[in-house]
């Protein structure tokens, strides 16, 4: 081949490529070498806009960012292709081998170009020698963690290095490239974690003459994770080209609707680029392998499909770092359920833990916080049951059936298996049953009185019986048939009302003359006596009804008072005999007595009385307590001080003995299991740190302390 032929078909090869540099990931806007490095292999971390905080678990993720290869945690194969436009084609094959010194990884990746065509001067066609781009990649990641005396996770770091062999045509050229990577929890945000890589930094390559940077570029992620939620990750990225002004937005998302299905999304915006665009993909988990899918579309409105497998191989060589990670996971859902109030879900995830890990003690001390609050739970729902069955039952004594059967069922609703409420409903049943009955008779009854002539009655029947059940139109409309006949009755039947509601009201039957003289004066509005009648009726009425009421109220109160004498009469000979547990019982059954009834003269004095026996007996634990601790007796004197408290609780004195007590035993066993664990005794240990928490349940130095000991 001449030199003028050599030049035009190298000529056309380098247009092609650079002509294809603005469609690559990310791309710069000045000519790199070596621009497959800028592919991402991993389809997770492809969906979710070329995230570094993607955590995919796939060896492709040592691509993405090497420190992330510590989360994997069995030896792994992982093959991927991208197929994009115009022949170009990236595979990629990658393994991962976790150790006990980090973990380590090995990758190939393989861009083709795919046949180029070539035209010499004389226009014949023919074939291009082949184009490619070749990466062998080794990396290694390490955690960032300290195990002694508690263990804590802080992270992780990885670095790879790159071996590089790109093919132009006639022409290739070799080098070699580094990339570091960094993972960080952020503290005090469950969840949340930031991470930084530089990749491609390396030796330029030179075809000829010139020689071309590598597309270096820093990037920075950060990650919020909440499993309770579907697994829910969101991710944001930015990064920075080295060698252009290019600036790089992205953001994903990721989820798990169902059991080993995931679909994750994401978007990357870059100025003056053609990939910026959506991204999505989908994840399926086998057990045995798993497949992720993403798509890509970019401004051109062109697409690339990537897929990748992931084969696990062999068992978990990691296990304790595994078994720590899902421990961690599975424990934070718990939480989140457990703060989200949703305690039986809560209490499930737990009881899962435990099953695996019986000595779990962060899930033994949320398992009693989550009892504690079923508990509450328990007791308000058996108030509410209480207060329901009463309703119940009052209203099946007014004869309120509907009433009764609605409350019943509330009650079921609340607890299905409440016998109580169960055999209400089987009552009411039986009692409706026997209505029905009466309600046949009672309807003919009023009929009859209807057909009579009397609408009085017959209008207080059907109100009866539409009274006691209200879905019954044809009783509705009969009340109103009767309240029809009042209202056109002529002058003799308004006589005959009159006269039988007066012979009524004299023999002091005012209840039964009120329906009379309501139904004379609907008849004759101006018929005054008929008025003035039914005003009496309703003032006798009322009447009566005051006089019964006040009589029993007065009995009872005068009943009260005699009560609340004689029992604080008893309470003051208990206190001046300095019998002071003994009156302190008897003011505090004065206390309630006076707040039932409301005895305002008593209830002052009562509560004086009660303050200050309490800070009597509260002064009598606190010499005890300090003669104790004098004596160096120092777990019998807290005793005594948290005695005191119980007695008053408000008592400032006893408050701070009992905290500086505490403190100081909590301090002396956490150093004691310390200085136990550090030799070698955890036996010892475990009793120490166990005092320690005993003293403080919210020591977490000791909890996490146990639980190192229990792994």
């Amino acid at each position: 081949m001449n030199f003028g032929r050599k030049l035009v078909l190298s000529s056309a090869v380098i247009a092609f490529i650079l002509g294809h540099h603005a469609a690559r990931p990310c791309y710069a806007s000045n000519v790199t070498a070596a621009d497959s490095l800028r592919f991402v292999p991993d389809p997770q971390s492809a969906a979710m806009g070329e995230s570094i905080v993607s955590f995919s678990g796939s060896p492709a993720v040592m691509i993405v960012n090497p420190a992330a290869m510590v989360y994997i945690y069995q030896p792994k194969l992982c093959l991927s292709d991208l197929m994009l436009w115009e022949g170009l084609r990236y595979n990629f094959a990658g393994f991962t081998v976790p150790t006990g010194m980090g973990t380590l990884g090995c990758s190939l990746s393989y861009l083709s170009y795919g046949k180029i065509q070539g035209y010499g001067y004389d226009g014949a066609e023919y074939d291009l020698p082949s184009t490619y781009d070749v990466a062998a990649t080794f990396g290694y990641a390490l955690p960032l963690k300290v195990d002694l005396p508690l263990r804590r996770e802080y992270g992780s770091v990885g670095i790879n290095v790159k071996f590089i062999v790109n093919k132009l045509a006639n022409y290739s050229t070799e080098g070699v490239a580094f990339d570091f990577g960094g993972i960080f929890k952020v503290p005090f945000v469950d969840g949340l974690n930031a991470a930084v890589v530089y990749r491609n930094a390396g030796t330029s390559l030179k075809y000829t003459k010139d020689a071309n940077a590598l597309p270096d570029q820093a990037r920075f992620g950060i990650r919020y994770n909440r499993p309770a939620w579907r697994n829910l990750a969101l991710v944001a990225d930015f990064s920075q080209d080295i060698n252009s002004a290019m600036q790089v937005f992205s953001a994903g998302a990721s989820i798990m609707p169902l059991y080993a299905i995931t679909l994750r999304g994401g978007w990357i915006d870059a100025e003056n680029s053609i990939t910026s665009g959506v991204r999505w993909g989908i994840g399926m988990d086998f057990d045995i392998f798993s497949l992720n899918y993403a798509m890509s579309s970019f401004k051109d409105f062109t697409m690339s499909h990537q897929v990748g497998v992931d084969i696990p191989l062999g068992s978990i060589a990691q296990p304790r770092a595994a078994y720590d990670r899902y421990l961690d996971v599975y424990f934070q859902r718990a939480k989140d359920k457990y703060d989200e109030r949703d305690y039986i879900a809560a209490r499930q995830q737990i009881e899962e833990i435990l099953s695996v890990y019986p000595g779990h003690k962060q899930s033994i001390a949320y398992l009693e916080k989550i009892s504690v609050q079923l508990d509450k739970i328990d007791q308000r729902k058996n108030s509410k049951i209480e207060k329901l069955l009463r309703e119940s039952e009052n209203a099946v004594m007014r004869n309120d059936i509907e009433y009764a059967r609605k409350s019943f069922n509330r009650i079921l609703r609340i607890d299905p298996d409440n016998g109580a409420a169960l055999d209400g409903l089987n009552k009411i049943e039986k009692v409706t049953g026997e209505v029905r009955e009466q309600d046949m008779k009672q309807w003919k009854q009023a009929l009859q009185y209807l057909h009579q002539g009397e609408y009085v009655m017959a209008k207080l029947n059907f109100e009866q019986i539409y009274a006691a059940d209200t879905s019954r139109d044809d009783a509705k409309r009969m009340v109103f048939e009767a309240e029809q006949r009042i209202i056109e009755m002529s002058a003799g039947e308004i006589n005959r009302f009159y006269k039988r509601g007066t012979a009524l009201f004299k023999k002091g039957k005012y209840s039964q003359a009120v329906p009379y003289f309501e139904a004379v004066t609907v008849a004759n509005p101006s018929f005054i006596d008929g008025q003035n009648y039914l005003l009496k009726s309703r003032q006798r009425i009322r009447e009566i009804e005051l006089g019964v009421e006040n009589r029993e109220t007065n009995r009872k109160r005068e009943t009260a008072e005699n009560e609340i004498a004689s029992a604080f009469s008893n309470a003051l000979r208990l206190y001046d005999g300095g019998n002071n547990y003994e009156a302190l019982d008897a003011f505090m059954k004065c206390q309630e007595m006076a707040l039932r009834h409301d005895f305002k003269e008593y209830l002052d004095r009562v509560n004086n009385f009660i303050a200050t026996i309490r800070a009597n007996i509260a002064e009598q634990y606190l010499r005890a307590g300090k003669s104790l601790v004098d004596r160096n007796d120092v777990e019998s004197g807290l005793e005594e001080y948290r005695k005191g408290l119980m007695y008053d609780p408000g008592n400032a004195q006893v408050k701070a003995e009992f905290d500086i007590i505490s403190r100081l035993l909590t301090k002396q066993y956490y150093e004691k299991g310390a200085a136990l664990f550090k030799s070698g005794d955890a036996v010892a240990a475990r009793q120490m740190f166990e005092k320690s928490l005993f003293y403080n349940p919210d020591n977490e130095e000791a909890r996490n302390a146990l639980g190192k000991i229990s792994r």
